[in-house]
């Protein structure tokens, strides 16, 4: 195993498949994001060799977004463009917290991984994909192509989709706007008997926790001054995605997400 902090080096490839996402805030500004590619954008910080599939239009925030992707150094040869709209979020900031107003999918609709980009994806130790990454009746091909599969539920716990996903994911991700108690240790303990090696609940300031059948592991967070909330989660799931992919032990993972984390929230955008 490494030791906790050693986590540079191309020594590890991973990737996600989902939303691409342009993030347009109330005063103009806009960012790049979706919870796949920020994902993508963060394993990639890391150190990790990071591929991606996703899709964009034919408008101006298609361009900007394959442009901004491109300088974090992430690859573009599977996102495919699509006519039509790139999927845009409206956000508004209250205190450094973001509320989403609207968030249409735009081509991310019929976004669909061919055969070509599952063998593409195929020699990675981990693929995560999310919600509206619109890949959840493809997991199970990602599985049987020889990949751990990852997950992101947000705070959807019941629903087609989430049965789905629940089935074909090996790792987890729910959002909780709660703490650590009954309702949510019940309630991942009931998720990793459906299928996942491991169930997370983040809780935003108060921390994580997890559930590998055997034992809760419970995770602060790093204290720091909130800029903008935007991508924390997604941050978050890139560095226990890298440390479980460099065999760090659970805690040790969600130790590296909260410090990605710590990291995203002190400035605007997701990345």
């Amino acid at each position: 195993m490494e030791e906790q902090g050693n986590y540079s080096g191309n020594n590890i490839r991973l990737a996600a498949a989902g939303d691409v996402y342009v993030d347009v805030y109330s005063d103009g500004r806009r960012y790049p994001g979706g919870n796949c590619l920020n994902v993508a954008v963060h394993m990639k910080a890391l150190g990790a060799d990071v591929k991606f599939c996703g899709a964009v239009g034919t408008d101006d925030n298609a361009a900007f977004a394959l442009g901004q992707m491109r300088k974090k150094g992430i690859e573009t040869d599977h996102v495919k463009v699509l006519e039509g709209a790139t999927a845009a979020t409206k956000v508004e900031l209250i205190a450094g917290e973001r509320r989403f107003l609207e968030y249409p999918l735009g081509v991310m609709e019929d976004f669909r991984l061919t055969k070509e980009d599952i063998a593409h994806l195929s020699d990675c130790r981990i693929v995560h994909s999310a919600m509206w990454g619109c890949i959840h009746s493809q997991l199970w091909e990602l599985r049987e192509a020889g990949l751990r599969v990852s997950f992101d539920f947000s705070d959807i716990y019941e629903g087609a989709i989430t049965e789905i996903a629940i089935k074909n994911c090996d790792y987890a991700f729910f959002s909780y706007a709660g703490e650590d108690d009954e309702f949510i240790r019940d309630f991942i303990t009931t998720m990793h008997s459906r299928g996942p090696k491991i169930v997370f609940a983040t809780f935003g300031e108060r921390g994580s926790l997890a559930y590998d059948g055997n034992y809760f592991t419970k995770c602060g967070i790093f204290p720091a001054q909130t800029v903008d909330s935007l991508g924390a989660g997604d941050s978050y799931i890139a560095g226990v995605l890298t440390g479980l992919a460099r065999g760090l032990e659970t805690g040790g993972a969600m130790l590296l997400g909260a410090k990605v984390a710590s990291g995203v929230i002190q400035r605007f955008g997701a990345w």
